[in-house]
């Protein structure tokens, strides 16, 4: 559509932090078509050009690792066991597979890492998180420097599981339990995470 219609041939996209919102719409190409239309609104205002100095940063949280015991993992397996057409007790059969399989070879992780990037170019800060990060990690970053340019991205450097916050690993919905199973993950993370991640970021992250 860009390229169509704006005659705009080369494009960098970045996704934000989505990770707990869908689109309005059913169809990706009208949400698609829409994102270009407001991409042209702002390219048609007035532009600043971003210079100065360039700078950036890389970290890593390496959160614990919850370990189930080898009786819960036997119990949850029992518990998703023949149910074949159940997409979820499949998943869960596998999950408790998996982890079986890391406890007797004695390979399950002691921890989950975090990487957390930062690009300094001038005025224009960019904090990357990896993992799908939800909604609240972009407006508690931006905080941290109010009044300045700051955009924030998931998905960056690597993509294992949902990055959730306390409320939704308390209430246990998609994005802060089960999606972990699904990505294979060895356990969900603490839930201190959202504050352990911005305080990283507000130490180290200038």
């Amino acid at each position: 559509w860009l390229a169509e219609n704006a005659g705009i041939r080369k494009s960098l996209f970045i996704q934000g932090c989505g990770g707990d919102i869908n689109p309005m719409d059913l169809s990706h190409t009208a949400t698609g078509t829409k994102l270009a239309e407001d991409i042209t609104a702002v390219l048609d205002r007035p532009l600043e050009e971003l210079n100065g100095n360039i700078s950036f940063y890389l970290d890593s949280i390496n959160f614990p690792v919850k370990k189930w015991t080898e009786e819960e993992l036997m119990e949850f397996r029992k518990r998703n066991a023949g149910k074949e057409g159940d997409v979820y007790a499949e998943k869960n059969v596998r999950w408790a597979n998996l982890m079986l399989q890391l406890n007797r070879e004695q390979a399950m992780p002691s921890s989950m890492p975090v990487y957390i990037q930062t690009i300094n170019i001038g005025p224009w800060k960019l904090v990357g998180l990896s993992r799908e990060a939800v909604t609240d990690y972009s407006i508690g970053i931006k905080k941290l420097w109010p009044g300045e340019r700051v955009s924030v991205a998931g998905y960056c450097n690597d993509v294992s599981s949902y990055l959730p916050t306390q409320r939704h690993i308390r209430e246990a919905v998609y994005e802060g339990m089960d999606s972990f199973f699904w990505y294979g993950q060895p356990s969900i993370f603490p839930e201190s995470v959202y504050d352990d991640i911005l305080e990283k970021i507000k130490q180290q992250h200038r």
